[in-house]
C-alpha cells in the first residue's frame, strides 16, 4: 500500500513537472519546427513547408511570424489567394511589424493586385486612348 501511495505521488510530481514545463518546451519546439520549415522553403520544398507552417498555426494561431512565413510558401506554389490573406493576418497580429515583413508584403500585394487584375501590369505601355 505504502509503494502504491509513493508511486501515485511520484507520478503525480512527474505530471505536474510536464505540465509546468509544457510551456517553455512548446515555444523551443516551435522555434526548432519553424526553423525546419523554413529551411524546406529555401531547399525549394514549399509544399513540405506550408504543410509545417500550417500545422504550427494549429498549436500557435496567433503567431505572426508563423503566419508571414506561411505567406511566402502559398507565394512560391502559386496560391497567391490564400498568401493575400496570410500576409494580411501576419500584419493584423503585430502593433508594429518588422520594415522586412512589411517591405515583403507590400511588395506581394502589387504583384497580387496585377495578378487579380485590379491595376495594370507596370510592364503594359499606356495607348493614347488611355488616361493617365
Amino acid at each position: 500500500m505504502a509503494k502504491t501511495l509513493l508511486r501515485s505521488g511520484a507520478l503525480t510530481l512527474l505530471l505536474a513537472a510536464l505540465v509546468l514545463g509544457a510551456a517553455p518546451a512548446r515555444a523551443t519546439s516551435i522555434k526548432k519546427e519553424m526553423a525546419y520549415a523554413v529551411d524546406l522553403g529555401k531547399k525549394g520544398l514549399w509544399h513540405e513547408a506550408a504543410h509545417r507552417f500550417r500545422l504550427l498555426l494549429v498549436r500557435a494561431p496567433d503567431h505572426p511570424r508563423l503566419w508571414n512565413d506561411l505567406a511566402v510558401a502559398y507565394e512560391a506554389v502559386g496560391r497567391y489567394d490564400d498568401a493575400h490573406q496570410a500576409y494580411e493576418k501576419a500584419v493584423a497580429l503585430m502593433d508594429s511589424p518588422p520594415e522586412e515583413m512589411l517591405a515583403n508584403q507590400e511588395a506581394f500585394e502589387v504583384f497580387y493586385r496585377q495578378w487579380k487584375g485590379a491595376e495594370p501590369p507596370s510592364a503594359t505601355p499606356a495607348t493614347e486612348s488611355e488616361s493617365p
